[in-house]
């Protein structure tokens, strides 16, 4: 008995040290992964001026069409753009990929509505 509470405290302690350097290892691709997301979204708020301008210009008048969460996402967009680029903080840059995830997501959903309909009746079968 005392020796399987001895291999059982081994064990444990090896688990601990395992799973430390485990999480020690994940947080340090999490920084990693932050410093590319934080590259990507500052790029993606440089070029936004641009990819709106296509946007408004080719939609015109029937911009207001899109769901009312699309065209604030594009104005959210707009503003956060316009900022110095110094002046943008962390919160700031990961809005901004929020906020092309929802542009993006609406987009695909309406493009479905109007050209797959049927899609979009499989996709909670899928999902």
């Amino acid at each position: 008995m005392k020796n399987v509470l001895i291999i059982l405290v081994c064990v444990s302690l090896c688990g601990c040290a395992v799973l430390r350097k485990s999480a020690v290892d994940i947080s340090k691709e999490e920084v990693k992964n932050t410093d590319t997301a934080r590259e990507v979204a500052t790029n993606y708020l440089l070029i936004w001026p641009m990819q709106s301008g296509f946007i408004k210009g080719a939609l015109g008048p029937r911009l207001d069409e899109l769901p009312t969460q699309v065209v604030e996402a594009i104005s959210e967009l707009d503003e956060l753009s316009a900022k110095d680029p110094n002046e943008i903080d962390d919160y700031d840059r990961g809005l901004s990929l929020g906020l092309r995830v929802r542009l993006l997501g609406a987009v695909v959903r309406e493009a479905l509505k109007q050209y797959a309909p049927d899609v979009l009746e499989l996709l909670p079968l899928i999902l």
